[in-house]
């Protein structure tokens, strides 16, 4: 019984843990490589920069110009059976003609949560420069076992025009169903009978 209430205690610590923390990986653009971009962002675009005259938090943030213009990065730390929080902070000027995609997605495209600037009020216009706004969004994806998701930062379609500008940006656990999260290894134990 101390056995399972040690793994009882050692899985809610881990839980909570896991719970709180941020699954993208240089969330704020904070972390550059020799060549001034951010690590762990992809941009094939090659309309995105990294920025230091303004950001959310710290002193970084991403900028991007033009139709299809973005950035994303590959995952593979979800976990099954898990319900996620996207958010990101975001600024936009003159979009026309399209929007800014935030989102997260599984690789076999089932799973996903798609958040636009089209959400914010202020940023209906297409210029929302005046201060930083909220994009949020519950998922209500179960990603699958195996594979990977896509985080993805993008104005779309490509024939947009515009910039936008994305800091802070989160993926956090909120809820997690224990049943489909947990994997189940079967074993067999066996009986010895001692003769008498």
């Amino acid at each position: 019984m101390v056995i399972l209430n040690s793994i009882f205690i050692l899985f809610s610590f881990l839980y909570t843990l896991i719970l709180s923390k941020n699954l993208i990986d240089n969330p704020s653009f904070e972390t550059l490589n020799t060549q001034g971009w951010a690590s762990s962002w992809t941009d094939e675009s090659h309309k995105c920069s990294i920025v230091n005259d303004t950001a959310h938090t710290g002193t970084h943030s991403l900028h991007c110009t033009g139709g299809g213009s973005g950035v994303y990065q590959l995952r593979w730390n979800v976990f099954f059976g898990v319900k996620y929080q996207l958010t990101a902070w975001i600024k936009t000027k003159n979009i026309s003609n399209g929007s800014v995609l935030f989102c997260a997605e599984s690789s076999n495209y089932k799973y996903g949560c798609y958040i636009y600037n089209d959400a914010i009020p202020e940023c209906k216009t297409g210029t929302c420069t005046d201060q930083w706004y909220k994009l949020t969004c519950n998922s209500l994806m179960n990603f699958e076992k195996s594979g990977h998701y896509v985080v993805l930062g993008q104005l779309r379609p490509n024939a947009a025009t515009g910039e936008f500008w994305l800091d802070d940006l989160s993926m956090e656990m909120i809820e997690n169903n224990v049943l489909l999260a947990v994997e189940v290894t079967t074993w067999r134990q066996e009986v010895f009978e001692d003769p008498v």
